[in-house]
C-alpha cells in the first residue's frame, strides 16, 4: 500500500470512493443476475407447470370428453344429432389447437416432441375415420356399424392418445417439479451469494471507508500543520518584511498592491488596508514611468537601480531606486512581483553637493593651475637667468684658470698647477651640473607626442654613439628582438642614452665589458631591461639609486652628477610606467623600466 500512499490526498480519495462504486456496482449486479434467473425459472416453471401441465390435463380431458360426445350421438335420434354434431366439431379444433400449442411448447424436449408428435398422428386417424365412416354411416342410418367401427378401431386409438396425454402429463408434472425444485435451490444459492457479497462489499465499504477517515484525518492533521508552519512563516516573512527600513511592497500581475511594509505607509502617508487592492502607479509622480518598469521587470525577470519619486499624501517627494524581481509558484507560474526602494534623497542631495564643491574645486584648480604656470614660467626665466648668470663668470674662472697654467706655467710651482687644474675641474663640473639641472627641469614640462618607438634601434643607435668614449676597451653589447614601445621617441631616445651610458660607465673596470638590452610582455605592460656587468651596487641603497644627485659611488671613481637615472624616472613615470633596479656589488647591474601596453597619454 505504499504506492497509495504515495498519491497525492485527491487521488487517493478519488482512487477509493472509485473501490467503493465498483463493490456496490458488483453487488448490484449479481442481484440483478439473481433476480433475473429467478424470474426465468419462475417463466420457465410456469410454461412447465401452468402451461404444459395444464394443457396437457386438459387434452386429456377434451379427448375423453369427445368420445362421450361421439357416443351420445350415436345414441340421439336423427333430429338431436345436429347440434351435438356441431360442438364436436368446436371441441376437435380446439384440441387440435391445444396440440399444435404444446408442440411449439415442447419442441426443444425431444421426448416430450415425439410422444405429442405420435399423438397427433393417431389423432388425425382418428379424426379420420370418425368423419369419413363413422358420421356417414351414422347419417345413414347404419347404427349398429356406426358403433362397431367407433368402438373397434377409434376406442383403441382413442385409449393410446389418452395414455400418451397422461403419460405426457405425468412427465411434465415430475418435471415441473423437479423445476421446482431447482429453482428453490438456485433461489438459496443466490440468495446467499447475494447475502455474502452483500455483507463482504458492506464490510469492504465500511473498512474503507475506515481507511478513507483515516486519510482525510491524516491529510487534515498534515494541511492543520502545514497551514499552521505557513502562518509561522508568514509572521516570519512578515517580521522581515517589517524589520526593513526600506519601503517594500508586492504587486500582483494586474498591477494590483498585495502587500505593504510600514515603510510604504510612511512613506505614502497611508495606511497599508488603503494602499492593498490600489493601482501601484498612483503613489508616484510619474505614474507611466513606473508602469514602464513594471513592464521591464514583467518581460525581462528584474530591474535594479530604477530611479522614481513618492508623493506622500501631504504633497513631500521622495526620491528612491528601485529594485524588482518576479516570484513565482512551485509550478513556475508568475505571481507577481516583489520590489523595494532604497530612499536616495540624502543621496541626491550629498550627489548634488558634490557637483558644487567639484565645480568649486575645478575652478580653484583651474586658478591653482594658472598660478603654477606662472610660477613655473618664473622659475623657467629665473632658472636661465641663474644658467646664463653662473655660466659667464664659471667660464671666466674656467678660461683665466686655463690662462694662468698657460702663461705662467714656468712661474708657477707644481702645487700652484695642481691648485688651478683643481679650480678648473670644479668650474666644469658646476657647468655640467648647471646643465643637467636645467635638463632635468625640462622633462617635467615638456610636451609628450605619442607615436610608435622601435627601442632596438634606438639601443643599437646609442651604443654607437657612445662607444668612442670606450675606443680602446672590450666593450660588446647585446640586443635582443624587443618589442615595439608606444610613446614620446625624443624622451625614449634619452632614456635609452642613460642606461646604456651608465652601463658603458660602471663596466670600465672590467676588461670584457658586456651589455645586454632585453625585453619581457604580458597582457598589460613590457618590461624592459638594461643589464651589464659592472661594478654593480648594494641593494640596501637601491631606493636612493633614481634620487637626484644621489650617488652610489664617489666622483672620483666615476664621474657624473647623480641625475641621470632621476630622468629616466621621470620619463617612464610620465609615459606611465615604472622603474626599479636589481644589483650586487662587483656582479653587475639590470635597471628594468615597464611600459603600459595600451597607455597613450599622460
Amino acid at each position: 500500500m505504499r504506492w497509495f500512499k504515495n498519491l497525492p490526498i485527491r487521488q487517493q480519495l478519488i482512487l477509493g470512493f472509485g473501490i467503493v462504486i465498483c463493490l456496490l456496482a458488483f453487488v448490484s449486479f449479481m442481484a440483478y443476475l439473481a433476480l433475473m434467473e429467478a424470474d426465468r425459472s419462475q417463466k420457465l416453471l410456469y410454461d412447465r407447470y401452468f402451461g404444459n401441465v395444464h394443457d396437457l390435463g386438459t387434452l386429456r380431458t377434451h379427448l375423453n370428453g369427445e368420445r362421450l360426445d361421439v357416443g351420445t350421438l350415436l345414441e340421439l335420434p336423427p333430429s338431436e344429432r345436429e347440434p351435438w354434431q356441431q360442438d364436436l366439431q368446436e371441441r376437435s379444433l380446439a384440441n387440435n389447437e391445444m396440440i399444435q400449442r404444446l408442440l411449439v411448447r415442447l419442441r426443444n424436449d425431444g421426448p416430450a416432441f415425439a410422444k405429442l408428435g405420435e399423438l397427433k398422428k393417431i389423432r388425425e386417424s382418428f379424426e379420420q375415420t370418425r368423419d369419413t365412416q363413422v358420421i356417414p354411416l351414422l347419417a345413414a342410418g347404419n347404427i349398429e356399424e356406426a358403433k362397431k367401427l367407433f368402438m373397434g378401431v377409434n376406442l383403441a386409438r382413442y385409449i393410446t392418445m389418452r395414455d400418451i396425454a397422461r403419460d405426457l402429463e405425468k412427465n411434465e408434472a415430475n418435471d415441473a417439479r423437479r423445476l421446482v425444485e431447482e429453482t428453490q435451490r438456485q433461489s438459496h444459492r443466490y440468495v446467499v451469494s447475494s447475502i455474502v457479497l452483500g455483507i463482504t462489499a458492506v464490510l469492504l465499504t465500511l473498512g474503507l471507508a475506515v481507511f478513507l477517515h483515516r486519510i482525510v484525518m491524516d491529510y487534515i492533521v498534515l494541511r492543520r500543520k502545514a497551514e499552521q508552519g505557513l502562518h509561522i512563516a508568514s509572521l516570519y516573512a512578515r517580521s522581515l518584511i517589517e524589520a526593513s527600513l526600506d519601503p517594500l511592497v508586492t504587486i500582483s500581475p494586474e498591477g494590483r498592491i498585495t502587500d505593504v511594509n510600514q515603510a510604504t505607509e510612511e512613506v505614502t502617508g497611508l495606511a497599508r488596508d488603503e494602499l492593498i487592492g490600489s493601482d501601484f502607479t498612483a503613489y508616484f509622480t510619474e505614474p507611466e514611468q513606473a508602469r514602464r518598469g513594471y513592464r521591464q521587470v514583467l518581460a525581462q525577470g528584474q530591474v535594479r537601480d530604477y530611479p522614481l519619486s513618492i508623493r506622500h499624501v501631504t504633497g513631500r517627494i521622495t526620491d528612491v531606486v528601485y529594485n524588482a524581481s518576479l516570484f513565482r509558484n512551485e509550478a513556475g507560474e508568475v505571481q507577481g512581483v516583489f520590489a523595494a526602494a532604497r530612499d536616495i534623497t540624502e543621496r541626491k542631495r550629498a550627489e548634488e553637493q558634490l557637483v558644487k564643491y567639484r565645480d568649486h574645486l575645478e575652478e580653484l584648480v583651474r586658478l591653482r593651475t594658472t598660478e603654477i604656470e606662472t610660477v613655473n614660467k618664473e622659475l623657467e626665466a629665473f632658472a636661465y637667468s641663474v644658467s646664463h648668470d653662473l655660466r659667464v663668470p664659471l667660464r671666466a674662472v674656467d678660461g683665466f684658470s686655463r690662462i694662468l697654467l698657460e702663461d705662467y706655467q714656468g712661474t708657477l710651482d707644481a702645487e700652484g698647477q695642481r691648485l688651478l687644474n683643481v679650480v678648473r675641474d670644479n668650474a666644469q663640473k658646476m657647468g655640467r651640473l648647471i646643465d643637467d639641472i636645467l635638463a632635468f627641469s625640462r622633462m617635467g614640462r615638456k610636451e609628450m607626442r605619442f607615436s610608435e618607438v622601435d627601442l632596438e634601434v634606438l639601443s643599437r643607435e646609442a651604443f654607437d654613439e657612445l662607444q668612442p668614449q670606450a675606443q680602446e676597451r672590450d666593450l660588446r653589447l647585446d640586443v635582443h628582438p624587443l618589442p615595439i614601445a608606444r610613446g614620446d621617441p625624443s624622451l625614449l631616445r634619452q632614456v635609452i642614452i642613460n642606461l646604456i651610458g651608465n652601463a658603458i660607465k660602471f663596466t670600465r673596470p672590467r676588461s670584457k665589458a658586456r651589455i645586454e638590452v632585453g625585453a619581457q610582455a604580458d597582457e598589460r605592460e613590457t618590461v624592459y631591461y638594461v643589464k651589464d656587468n659592472g661594478a654593480g651596487f648594494d641593494m640596501q641603497y637601491a631606493d636612493k639609486l633614481f634620487g637626484v644627485f644621489q650617488r652610489l659611488h664617489g666622483g672620483g671613481e666615476f664621474e657624473g652628477t647623480g641625475i641621470g637615472l632621476a630622468i629616466v624616472k621621470r620619463v617612464i613615470e610620465r609615459h606611465g610606467g615604472r622603474v626599479w633596479a636589481e644589483g650586487k656589488v662587483g656582479e653587475g647591474a639590470t635597471i628594468f623600466f615597464a611600459l603600459p601596453i595600451t597607455r597613450e597619454t599622460t
